[in-house]
């Protein structure tokens, strides 16, 4: 059972059976669905992608800090721009959830941003920040390493208390 790309056929096929059911699809299924992606590094159809966008636009509340880490990261692994829409939405529930963020979900956050080469806004970055303090004794170092260096990339100096506790 390795980890390998299945067959374009199979991925329409399943992506055929996704979007009959799309408007059901959970936030943990959607993050999960394009988490999977992320991982066998297949990019969705269009009609896959705008539906999963619109999916998650309309059920962004109920996104996990966890599921909105994990869909940044996988449209980060991807190289796939999120819509604006669907961008903007996963940035607010980012804020609204930073409290659950654990540090692997910090750094997965921070390196999509970065992937994407997308800054994101001051109040995310302040968050991000914050929360990365309140969580540095679970750290681990490569957690650590992703997120500097994704800051590095975004061209954003983290704050002097971040960089004195790394």
């Amino acid at each position: 059972g390795g980890g390998g790309r299945p067959p374009k056929h199979h991925l329409k096929y399943v992506e055929r059976k996704a979007l009959k059911f799309m408007d059901s699809f959970t936030a943990r299924q959607l993050a999960a669905m394009m988490n999977k992606y992320g991982k066998i590094r297949a990019r969705p159809g269009e009609a896959m992608l705008e539906a999963m966008e619109r999916r998650g636009v309309a059920i962004i509340d109920t996104y996990s800090a966890q599921g909105v880490a994990n869909t940044l990261h996988a449209y980060g692994k991807l190289g796939v721009m999120p819509g604006q829409e669907l961008l903007e939405s996963l940035e607010r529930q980012a804020l609204a959830t930073m409290g659950d963020f654990i540090p692997q979900n910090i750094a997965n956050l921070i390196w999509a941003y970065a992937r994407l080469m997308v800054k994101p806004g001051d109040e995310l970055l302040g968050a991000v920040e914050r929360r990365a303090l309140a969580e540095m004794h679970h750290f681990i170092p490569q957690n650590i390493a992703n997120t500097i260096l994704a800051y590095a990339t975004l061209g954003v100096k983290p704050g002097d208390e971040l960089l004195g506790a790394v």
